[in-house]
Parts: structure tokens; sequence; C-alpha cells
């Protein structure tokens, strides 16, 4: 099998941005009361206004793939960048990144050039189909297991290289696979790696076996799997492009957020990260969404500083930041913990509704205006729907209703959502 290749830059190194003090500035006055911070070519080092893919390293670096090049944005906020004129990266559409925590390096996969384990400083080792047993040179995801092995999804097969040695997965070698186009992996505490695909639905591979969910014999509303992440309790959220966030629960259930049960104001995702138990959502078309206290809250363009509405990677920090990248719009930090309330166009106190909702028993709903509302499972079913008038009024659900619920309830003044979710045994 042939060996990979090395490349060293023959330069003295990546660019040191020439205005990086500058951007020390900018970076030094973010604090916990700044919600927002942007990161543009115009205004600080990034290469490029299409950020694909974010990474932050065990030092708090932010590593930014974008689709001309790659960029350091480091705890100190110097900027460093690489690219094929003045480094090793073997293509400047950065579309993956992953650290290696056993060299202490990158991973760094691309648009057409294969992947590259990067040191950091200067030395690119590059995989490509034509020196390595890569199954295609477009590498959209990456991933590492506890036994040493990396896993890269390409757009003609999942890999695995461990050891020096390829392994190669796709539908004409492994027929329980329904797509050979892998856009995004992960690895559980169990050591299950998690693939997800381009109209294949959602494979998984653990002791040797392979299986696959897809919405002919599983609860899963899209057949394609944009981005995956787990939250605390190893529960994994699926991104995808038409059908909302599907989740798949550690004991085999299923359940989803839509426009329907969870008050969203769209089902088309890009990507997801779970900070904790708490989401955050990046739509194709519709900004962020994040959950806040119970409920969701939309941020867009129009109702906030974000600056446009397609969100094509999120990441967090050690800090609680949430890093933002778009389609056209450059880097965006967020910082939560410092925003009281997401609702932008928030009703005065008097006049927001008040809701509880004991593990047993009805639920109570009191409001200024008129209010439709919907209630609905886990799974998205609707279990009732009815009218409150002003005031206080109790909801009585049926016996059967019981588990993880939604409350969805509309002003009939407004049109102002209101949105809930809560357990009931």
């Amino acid at each position: 099998m042939p060996t990979p290749s090395h490349k060293n830059s023959f330069f003295s190194g990546p660019i040191a941005v020439p205005i990086v003090v500058a951007f020390l500035i900018i970076f030094a006055l973010e604090s916990r009361a700044q919600a927002w911070t942007f990161y543009r070519t115009d205004n600080s080092g990034l290469p490029f206004n299409t950020v694909n893919a974010l990474q932050v390293d065990p030092q708090d670096n932010l590593w930014i793939g974008t689709e001309y090049g790659l960029a350091r944005l480091s705890a100190n906020g110097a900027w460093t960048i690489w690219q094929t004129f003045n480094s090793g990266i073997p293509g400047d559409a950065v579309r993956s990144l992953h650290w290696d925590p056993p060299t202490g390096g990158i991973w760094v996969g691309t648009y057409q050039n294969g992947v590259a384990l990067f040191d950091g400083n200067n030395s690119w080792t590059y995989y490509n189909t034509a020196n390595s047993g890569l199954s295609d040179d477009y590498v959209r995801s990456i991933a590492l297991d506890s036994q040493g092995g990396t896993w890269f999804g390409t757009a003609g097969g999942l890999c695995r290289f461990q050891n020096g040695a390829w392994n190669v997965w796709t539908q004409q070698n492994t027929p329980v696979m329904r797509s050979s186009n892998i856009s995004a992996l992960g690895v559980d505490s169990t050591g299950t790696i998690w693939i997800g695909t381009i109209n294949g639905g959602l494979s998984h591979f653990s002791n040797g076996t392979m299986g696959t969910y897809y919405n002919g014999n599983s609860l899963l509303t899209d057949n394609t799997i944009l981005d995956l992440d787990f939250d605390a309790a190893d529960n994994l959220w699926l991104a995808t492009p038409t059908g909302g966030i599907n989740i798949r629960q550690t004991d085999g259930s299923w359940s989803r957020l839509t426009t329907m049960n969870a008050g969203l104001p769209t089902n088309s995702y890009y990507s997801v990260c779970l900070r904790e138990n708490q989401p955050f959502l990046g739509a194709q078309y519709h900004g962020l969404i994040w959950e806040n206290d119970g409920s969701f809250v939309h941020y867009d363009a129009a109702n906030s500083p974000l600056p446009e509405n397609a969100l094509l990677c999120l990441a967090d920090d050690a800090a609680g930041r949430i890093w933002i990248g778009t389609y056209n719009s450059g880097l965006v930090s967020f910082s939560p913990d410092s925003v009281q309330t997401g609702l932008v166009h928030e009703p005065a106190p008097e006049e927001q509704p008040v809701f509880w909702a004991p593990a047993t028993g009805a639920l109570r709903f009191s409001a200024t205006e008129d209010h439709r509302y919907e209630v609905f499972d886990a799974t998205g079913a609707l279990v009732q729907i009815g009218l409150l008038a002003a005031g206080e009024k109790w909801i009585h659900l049926p016996a059967s209703a019981t588990g993880a619920l939604v409350l969805r309830a509309v002003s009939t003044a407004t049109g102002r959502p209101f949105v809930r979710k809560f357990l009931r045994e």
C-alpha cells in the first residue's frame, strides 16, 4: 500500500496576520455582558466568510475551516492562517475538523484533496485516494474511537484508519448501508459509531456489526442527516434538512422536535450543538434556535444581531460561548448566559402567560389573552387541542398522556407563541 505523504512548508510559517493587535483589542473587549461578537474578512483575520467547520481544542483555541483556508483563533485573540500558498495544507476548501489527542494535532478534511493530520506548527501528513485507502477525496466528517481508530465520512464511503491499515464500508460491500455518502459521524460512550448519511438514514457500527435506521424501519423522519451530537445522557440528536430534529434515546426510543410539537420556526437544519443538555440548533434558512428555561427561542437576522439565517456549523467552548459558522457572513460568537431571556419581542411581565405543570394532575394556564393550545407527546403525536379563554384555566389531559409532553399555546390576538416542555408521570 502506498505510504502517506509528508509535507513541510517552504515558508517560515503560516501567515501571522499583520493587524493582529487590532483584533486582540476586539477580542479582549468581549465580556460576559456582551452577547454577540462578529468576525469577518474585513474586521479580523478570518480568511473567508463561508465557515464550514469548527473545533475547539483543549487549550480553548478555536479552529475554523473555511472555503479558503484553515484559521486558528487563539485563546489570547491572535489569528493564524494556513492556505495552500503558505503552508502544506492539501486544499483550501476545508469541510471537516477533529482534534487528535494522541498526537496533539488536528485532522483537516477537505472538499477535493483528501484529509491531513496537522501538528499545529509546520508539519502536514496527508492521505488521499492516490496514496492511501481513503475511499474518496471529499472528507465531510471525522471521528475518533477509543481504540485508536480514526473514522472518515467521505462522499464515497466510510473509512477507518488504524495502525497504518485502512477499512472501507460502502453500499457495494456492505448491503445494510443505504448510502455511501457519509455526512456526519459521532462516537457514543459505549463505543458505537453513529453514521449520518445523505438519503440513506442513520447507520451504526459496533463490535463488527453494522445496522441502519431509516424511515421505513424506524421513526426517523428524514433519511438525510447533516449533523449529530450527544447530550449529557448520551441521547443522540440528529439535524435533518426536512424532518426537524430527531432524537434517539439510549433506550432505543425516538422523539422529535418540529414546527408542530415544539414551536420551532422550521424543520430544516444544518447543525446541532448540545451544551450539556441545552440544545442549540443551526437552521438552513431561519437562524439560531436555542432552549432557554424550557422554551425554544428563535434568533434570526430580523429580530437579533445575527448577520444571516443560514448557519452551517456550531461549537461550544469552555467559557460557555456558542460559536456559529455562517454561509456568507463569517464567524459569530454568542454568549447565551449573558442573555436573561432570548425573546426579543417579549410581552410585559404582567402580560406573560403563567404555566404550571405538576407531575400528575391537570395543567394550569393563565393569560390576559385568549389562546389556542395543542399538547404533543415526545413522538410528535397530537394529544389534545383546545381554546383557553383569558384568565386562569385548567387543562385536563387524558390519563394515557404521560412522559415528556409539550404545550404550545398561541395568542388569538397577537399570534405570539408560548411553548413549554413538561413531564407527566
